[in-house]
């Protein structure tokens, strides 16, 4: 079976390319005569777009590392795209049917939250494994033996910290489900909310308001960073959301003045900096479609391998990128 890491870098002699050569090196030198050995090779992003045809039907194993500091962009036309590699991944991913695409999670880059793995697995990428992972003959065997797809569901295999953050999202749409304060109406908005409020270094008061740091206002400040964040709401019900995420994150007597930094917390609950694209969806059926895998996800723990973390997270079938799950 072919292994093809695509990377920035040109030469196998990047610390990435010479982890994962040295975990395929162990895989194969743990292998009987009987078994098949892997073959390893580079390929830049530019190298894989000028490949003249997919590399289809040969089964392969994709390793796409992702080392850019913003995860998506707004490109010339100004619309929200993602950066090359997630962009790359998906392409192989919907180029290659018989290959499985895993994303390289390069902790100095960025930090990839669980919003993140969940829109990757939605635009077809099979796993995330920590770069620290790659030199271990146990993670590479466990990508050539996971499986995808099947008729009931997707899953999505992680290697690291990303299904701790996925979890702990999961819990807090939980405690959001039986908070008997909140209105159900608005729990996509409150969840939209904060994905554009986490976008934001923090909420600049409108001074020249009676109230600057009341919901009222700070509704209207959020809605001025349309531009920045691809959101807006009426006024009226994105007060009444603001209120209900700041009672959340900031409790019942908090300073008003605290409310600005209502873009740290809702990172710090999990919601990432930049906004997350699911490749044929505008925004808001992004960010339903996010919300509804968080609510019909099943996350595992599995046995850890050779010391990292192991974690399978399913999906419905449906929940794929044409799913039509619709969140409640």
């Amino acid at each position: 079976m072919r292994v093809i890491h695509v990377d920035n870098s040109p030469e196998r002699s990047s610390v990435t390319a010479r982890t994962l050569d040295a975990g395929i090196t162990a895989y194969n030198a743990a292998l009987d005569t009987r078994q098949e050995p892997l073959d390893f090779e580079v390929l830049t992003f530019d190298e894989y777009d000028a490949l003249r045809t997919p590399i289809n039907p040969d089964p392969a194993l994709f390793f796409v590392t992702v080392s850019e500091s913003e995860l998506s962009h707004k490109n010339h036309d100004g619309q929200v795209v993602a950066c090359r590699s997630l962009e790359t991944a998906r392409t192989i991913a919907a180029q290659n049917s018989k290959g499985k695409v895993f994303l390289i999670a390069v902790a100095a880059a960025n930090e990839l939250t669980g919003i993140d793995a969940v829109v990757a697995g939605l635009n077809g990428v099979a796993g995330i494994i920590d770069e620290r992972g790659l030199i271990l003959k146990e993670v590479v065997e466990s990508t050539v033996h996971h499986v995808p797809n099947s008729r009931r569901r997707k899953s999505l295999m992680l290697v690291g910290e990303l299904g701790s953050r996925i979890t702990a999202m999961k819990e807090m749409l939980s405690d959001w489900e039986i908070d008997a304060d909140s209105e159900p109406t608005l729990d996509l908005a409150c969840w939209r909310a904060a994905i554009a409020l986490a976008q934001l270094k923090r909420l600049e008061p409108i001074i020249t308001v009676p109230q600057p740091t009341s919901y009222s206002s700070l509704a209207n400040a959020l809605n001025l960073n349309e531009s920045a964040t691809a959101f807006r709401l009426n006024s009226n019900d994105l007060r009444r959301v603001l209120s209900t995420l700041g009672r959340r994150w900031l409790g019942e007597g908090h300073d008003p003045p605290e409310r600005l930094n209502l873009p740290r917390y809702a990172r710090r609950s999990g919601f990432p900096r930049h906004r997350p694209v699911i490749i044929g969806l505008d925004h808001l059926k992004t960010d339903r479609q996010i919300l509804s895998a968080f609510q019909n996800l099943e996350i595992k723990a599995v046995a850890n391998l050779a010391g990292m973390n192991h974690w399978l997270v399913y999906l419905p079938a449906s929940m794929r990128r044409q799913g039509r799950l619709s969140c409640r």
